[in-house]
């Protein structure tokens, strides 16, 4: 892959200069951190951890963020009371989630894990093996620390549809996001799926306003997508007892 782009680097990286130095810096989300949604059936704990997306960049509560929406799409599909948390923090790669929102995870049980990694891992050009084993520690540490609950991989949000890009950038990124979450689908670990990216449409009101970040309405597609994979596998999870 990388010998095509050759001729190009110069002209990548005097896009990807410009662009870390005019697109808009947003903050993460405010408010709690946590807090329930209450159900007439048994609770469903939840945690999102990870990068800007987790953060709620751009996006001014957690309720429409997308921990916000995983939240109440699974309250919405299973009536159960859900129990949400997010440790997100913007900029984090895989390494930097191990080594500074991992230790804020409680040693308790939880049922759901969402990962939001994947873009920083991307824009720093991490190579595919690298994030693969940082995937595959991470994972395994949150797997001991929470006992062992289901861990949702989405998949990387594809950056060559991202308006705040230039091309040829864009599409350099886009091909390094597939390189990167094609490790992520293929991982055969225990209690781990991978779930694809939604169709989100390449217009303004699905993006917050630095054309980088997810607004409201693609938090809602993708956090209704997400909740779907995780009732589903919750329910064959049951089946298979």
């Amino acid at each position: 892959m990388w010998l095509k782009w050759t001729p190009l680097l110069p002209l990548l990286a005097a896009q990807a200069i410009y662009v870390k130095s005019t697109t808009l810096k947003l903050p993460g989300a405010r408010g709690d951190t946590s807090g329930v949604i209450a159900g007439d059936a048994p609770a469903l704990r939840l945690l999102v951890i990870g990068d800007s997306v987790a953060a709620g960049a751009g996006i001014a509560t957690f309720a429409d963020a997308l921990v916000g929406q995983i939240a109440s799409s699974l309250h919405e599909r299973t009536q159960r009371s859900i129990h949400w948390q997010v440790i997100g923090k913007i900029g984090v790669t895989l390494e930097t989630t191990y080594t500074e929102l991992l230790p804020l995870v409680a040693n308790s049980p939880l049922d759901v894990i969402v990962i939001s990694q994947g873009v920083n891992d991307t824009t720093h050009l991490h190579l595919q093996k690298r994030y693969e084993q940082n995937l595959i520690r991470l994972i395994d540490a949150l797997q001991v620390r929470t006992h062992h609950p289901l861990i949702i991989l989405p998949a990387v949000p594809r950056l060559e549809q991202f308006p705040a890009l230039p091309y040829p950038l864009r599409t350099f990124l886009g091909e390094r996001v597939r390189v990167l979450d094609s490790a992520a689908e293929r991982l055969t670990l225990s209690n781990v799926q991978h779930v694809p990216f939604p169709e989100i449409p390449v217009t303004p009101e699905y993006f917050c306003e630095d054309g980088f970040h997810p607004g409201i309405k693609a938090c809602a597609m993708w956090g209704g997508m997400l909740a779907d994979a995780i009732v589903q596998r919750l329910a064959d999870d049951l089946r298979n007892e």
